[in-house]
């Protein structure tokens, strides 16, 4: 099997989950030793988890604009005339007798919480596009595939197949104390990591630290803070109480993680919620919401909120208080995390292009 790579997701600065998962998929690829061509953008290599990939393989760079189809086909008629299994996150399909599409479908967040109505009424469009004529569809948790079904149920769906997102092994739990007090200064602290969106319920945390006054917040990734959340932190916390990091690698949010009193992450829809697993596999407890994919991945390694309030999180932050709940729920989380390893997400999506492969082209 010879497979395209079409991995734009590296076209961001920021470090994301999505972008440490498809790191974690091209180092299985490319530790397997499958024949592959790598297509990018031009400025994928800012990306933090793009940085750490020696990629061998062919890559094949483009702008923004270029038309990946048309791109696409002249890389074949210069370098080969193999059928191709092109396994993509951006929706971008290739219509070719020569290639099958396999797309990975992450969440629904554009059709449920978009409220630019070009922007969503576009990326709707492409991603209608790529579910009805893929070859095969690769949904990240059974929340994800049961909307996917509500939203379009003309689907079909026999090509419709549940893979799990992994965890990169630089989580774990390791030795808190030396390298910690050189690199980050606060100390008693709670993590709020990735975006800030409105269904994220930012504000909320900042409300609950408020009220749970003892503690300091820090923020990773999510791009900068805009004016008005400045306002609200300061407003709420003040500006001592708070620090936030872009672009940190693996290794330091690992860090972070390790001597964390919590990650609070109650958001009110996630596809899968990479955080949850990282923090779990560092040994951090978890507060999350009870609410979408949430349950099916953080399982019982996590303290739910029903009702996402400044008072629930408060509540919560002041049970982990509790010694002996607390290593419970940090000894479930790790039990919980180790059903996501790169090994298991990386073959089973091999084994679905395989699959596809032999389906299209009879090989």
């Amino acid at each position: 099997m010879h497979l395209i790579l079409n991995n734009i997701i590296f076209s961001q600065q920021k470090a994301g989950g999505i972008s440490l998962l498809w790191s974690e998929i091209i180092k299985y690829i490319i530790n397997k030793n499958i024949k592959c061509l790598f297509v990018e953008y031009e400025c994928a290599e800012k990306n933090v988890y793009r940085q750490q990939l020696d990629i061998n393989y062919l890559v094949i760079k483009k702008n923004k604009y270029h038309n990946i189809g048309s791109l696409i086909s002249n890389i074949f008629k210069i370098y080969t005339r193999q059928n191709y299994v092109c396994l993509s996150s951006d929706y971008n399909l290739q219509i070719s007798k020569k290639i099958a599409n396999v797309i990975v479908v992450h969440d629904f967040i554009n059709e449920l919480y978009e409220k630019r109505i070009f922007i969503k009424l576009f990326k709707t469009y492409i991603k209608k596009r790529a579910i009805i004529y893929s070859d095969a569809i690769i949904c990240v948790s059974e929340n994800t595939k049961k909307d996917l079904i509500k939203i379009y149920p003309r689907v079909n769906q026999d090509k419709v197949f549940v893979v799990y997102n992994c965890v990169s092994s630089v989580y774990t739990v390791i030795n808190k104390t030396t390298p910690f007090k050189n690199k980050f200064p606060k100390k008693n602290y709670v993590l709020f990591v990735g975006r800030r969106n409105g269904y994220k319920n930012f504000k909320i945390v900042v409300k609950a630290l408020h009220l749970y006054s003892k503690i300091s917040l820090i923020i990773v990734g999510g791009g900068d803070l805009s004016i008005e959340e400045i306002n609200i932190l300061n407003s709420n916390i003040g500006d001592s109480r708070y620090i936030h990091y872009n672009g940190i690698r693996g290794e330091e949010l690992n860090l972070l993680y390790n001597n964390a009193y919590a990650l609070i992450y109650p958001s009110e829809y996630e596809g899968f919620g990479i955080p949850i697993i990282e923090a779990q596999a560092a040994g951090c407890p978890v507060i999350t919401s009870y609410n979408s994919s949430i349950p099916e991945v953080g399982g019982l390694g996590c303290l739910y909120v029903d009702n996402i309030t400044a008072d629930s999180i408060y509540l919560s932050l002041v049970k982990l208080e509790d010694t002996l709940y607390r290593k419970n729920l940090i000894n479930l989380g790790l039990l919980n995390y180790t059903k996501y390893s790169q090994e298991k997400t990386g073959s089973e999506y091999i084994k679905i292009c395989e699959y596809v492969s032999k389906l299209k082209f009879n090989t």
